[in-house]
């Protein structure tokens, strides 16, 4: 009969079911593609490093002024310029000695030779060594030229070493003592003030005090600003943060005599050292200004940082 029904004739199926299986199908195949390509593409690229920084450049291309900015900086040489202040009190003998050693460090990545000039209008400097790292110019009555070979340093060089002469600022810093015997106790008494001439703080001030040998050490006693005390090498030594021009620090101490039944033929010297900081100062009136070629399309500039060290003993 050609009505009846078969249950294994596609014929029977519902046309409206069929339309979605087939879609269904169609959606599979075409995930199943798209993954393929992902993977070809992945493989692609892998085999082609080269292409991604070729797409990069093409489609991110590099900031012309990006591109100049590394240009100044290759053009920029760094200067440090360090001065360091040594000098020495006799309060018996009231005599000062002192004077001043200064450095000059460079670090420059240009590649190219330039010449530093170090003009010295006041005669401050007396005696000056350059480094193998340059060779002098020229000089005249008050100025040094020095011509620099650094080939693309990223290291800080000394390029050269300076004496001055006894006519730079003094001595940043006043300090006075004061030993007194009360019984069979020394009391000594520290003060120090920043220069008021100073033309910026002192920083990162320590000052040691020496134990005479004739004194307990175990005995010590601190009244203001704590220090510490150091028995196996007999000194007491205090930290000052920072000491603003003309403003005063002061430090006391308390010892006890060997004997104290006996009375001290004469008071003990307690020798003391300072040593502090300056930032961005100088002690001399040395400058330093950079020439280059004429020739190059980006000036050379010059980025100076400045810094001082004192070293200050009284006995």
């Amino acid at each position: 009969m050609s009505g009846a029904f078969n249950p294994f004739s596609d014929k029977n199926e519902d046309p409206s079911k069929a339309g979605d299986v087939a879609r269904s199908k169609q959606a599979t195949r075409i995930k199943d593609d798209l993954k393929n390509a992902v993977v070809n593409y992945n493989v692609a690229a892998s085999s082609k490093p080269s292409w991604n920084a070729v797409q990069t450049r093409f489609l991110f291309p590099q900031d012309p002024m990006s591109q100049r900015r590394k240009k100044e900086e290759g053009r920029t040489v760094h200067v440090t310029l360090i001065e360091e202040l040594t000098s020495h009190y006799d309060e018996r003998e009231d005599l000062l000695t002192s004077f001043v050693e200064g450095s000059i460090h460079l670090q420059f990545a240009g590649g190219c030779p330039f010449t530093l000039n170090i003009i010295d209008r006041n005669h401050h400097i007396k005696k000056l060594s350059d480094s193998k790292f340059c060779i002098k110019a020229g000089k005249n009555d008050q100025d040094y030229a020095l011509r620099v070979f650094l080939r693309n340093s990223m290291n800080k060089e000394k390029i050269a070493s300076y004496v001055t002469s006894s006519h730079v600022r003094p001595v940043p810093l006043l300090l006075k003592t004061k030993v007194s015997v009360e019984g069979a106790l020394y009391q000594i008494g520290i003060k120090i003030r920043s220069n008021p001439s100073n033309l910026r703080p002192l920083s990162n001030m320590v000052v040691i005090m020496a134990i005479p040998p004739d004194v307990i050490v175990e005995t010590v006693k601190l009244k203001k600003n704590d220090g510490i005390l150091d028995g196996i090498k007999r000194v007491v030594s205090w930290n000052v943060p920072s000491l603003h021009p003309g403003v005063m620090s002061e430090l006391q101490a308390q010892f006890q005599f060997l004997s104290p039944d006996e009375e001290p033929r004469a008071v003990p010297r307690f020798p003391i050292l300072v040593k502090c900081d300056g930032i961005k100062d100088q002690f001399s009136d040395v400058q330093l200004t950079l020439s280059g070629q004429s020739d190059l399309s980006i000036p050379m500039e010059m980025c100076l940082n400045k810094s001082t060290r004192t070293l200050h003993r009284k006995i």
